[in-house]
């Protein structure tokens, strides 16, 4: 059984539409919503539900924003595209060469890049070291840690130029990932992400990420989740803030970034990106998680 943690906060903020923000469908999926109901149940997150759920199920349609319109409110989590850090005042910042699927922050202006079986910190010097899994970064961007080949845990400081090994310490996924330390939770690592059950960052909604839609439920009332479903495969995921979840999906060789909210409205946030083809080098990758306040 794995272990997840809760972050609880300051309630979520109303939904923001920009512009040209599309209305997305508002529908609720019952196989979806099944499945969120027995993850969350399994993991403690919410209370068995009732046998009556408060909106019929109806088939997901796809988002009304893929038609090229463009929000306009940008990404409030910094992005990768094509070989460029994307930060969300819009500076672009070019990063080295690599199939990169995934990536941190630190506090002290480092980068932490990861691709298969590595990783490599980008600062004033690059270093690089081995990988076994994902890594685990902190909201508040003080440290990353990872699983090496060897199967030990380090973690990186801000400040420090080099990882230090963990003694006893363990890496926990999928939903809210954290640390233990023999067997004790560490304050400060939990994190909600793009795994399984993503947690929205004052833990009121988690999602149920599939691969063309997501469903997004408060966590008091799994039976009312709002699903959509997008024209093309959902690749990577992750909280915006307490109400939208940022999501990347690929239909043949273009990679949309996009908005959806707790509500079911979704927007287009950038032009798309081709060169999605090759999986192996996504040309679009959202942080492994957003810092938080």
């Amino acid at each position: 059984m794995t272990e997840e943690f809760l972050v609880l906060g300051r309630p979520p903020r109303p939904p923001r539409r920009g512009r040209w923000a599309g209305r997305g469908p508002r529908i609720a999926v019952a196989a979806a919503l099944a499945g969120l109901v027995g993850w969350a149940v399994w993991h403690g997150v919410a209370d068995k539900p009732g046998a009556t759920p408060r909106h019929p199920a109806t088939p997901p349609v796809p988002g009304s924003t893929e038609t090229g319109f463009i929000a306009h409110d940008p990404p409030a989590v910094p992005y990768l595209r094509s070989g460029t850090l994307i930060s969300p005042d819009g500076r672009a910042v070019g990063i080295p060469d690599g199939s990169w699927t995934d990536f941190t922050e630190l506090a002290d202006g480092r980068l932490v890049l990861v691709q298969q079986k590595s990783l490599t910190v980008v600062g004033r010097q690059r270093r690089s070291y081995g990988l076994d899994g994902a890594i685990t970064s902190r909201p508040d961007g003080a440290a990353v840690a990872w699983t090496g080949t060897d199967g030990r845990v380090r973690r990186l400081d801000t400040g420090s130029a080099e990882p230090v090994v963990v003694p006893g310490g363990r890496q926990l996924s999928p939903a809210c990932r954290g640390i233990r330390i023999d067997g004790r939770p560490e304050p400060g690592w939990q994190t909600c992400d793009r795994d399984g059950g993503l947690l929205s960052p004052d833990g009121t909604y988690f999602a149920s990420v599939g691969s063309v839609s997501v469903t997004l439920a408060p966590r008091a009332d799994i039976t009312a989740g709002v699903s959509t479903a997008f024209l093309g495969v959902v690749l990577d995921a992750v909280w915006e803030d307490d109400g939208h979840l940022l999501v990347v999906v690929v239909a043949a060789d273009e990679a949309r970034l996009m908005r959806v909210g707790v509500i079911g409205d979704t927007e287009d946030l950038i032009a798309p990106v081709r060169g999605a083809n090759d999986r192996t080098r996504p040309v679009l990758v959202l942080p492994a998680t957003a810092m938080q306040p």
